[in-house]
């Protein structure tokens, strides 16, 4: 559970940055680093695909492969990644993405 825990948080800071200065886990997406930075979304992609959800109430324990959020989760990283590569790498106008931006919860 623990692990969970923290690779949602994890996860949670990389969707969550407002700051080119922040400690390295909760930095803006910069273009010097992209490689580690794609390579972390697409590591959380693999990771929330793997996640499998049980209907504890059927009495047939049916699996669940998405949910919704589940499914948001996915959409919102596959655009993240869209974005970088389309803005930072193919057409490099943008230097930094802080993905605080981006949510509603700014």
């Amino acid at each position: 559970m623990f692990f969970l825990l923290q690779k949602v948080n994890a996860l949670w800071d990389l969707v969550n940055s407002s700051s080119l200065h922040a400690p390295p886990s909760k930095a803006a997406l910069h273009v010097d680093h992209l490689p580690s930075n794609i390579a972390n979304i697409e590591a959380f992609i693999t990771f929330i695909q793997s996640w499998r959800f049980t209907n504890r109430s059927s009495s047939a324990r049916q699996r669940h492969a998405q949910l919704p959020f589940h499914k948001g989760w996915l959409i919102a990283l596959n655009s993240l990644i869209g974005l970088v590569k389309r803005y930072m790498v193919e057409i490099p106008v943008v230097k930094f993405l802080c993905t605080r931006k981006l949510n509603q919860d700014h």
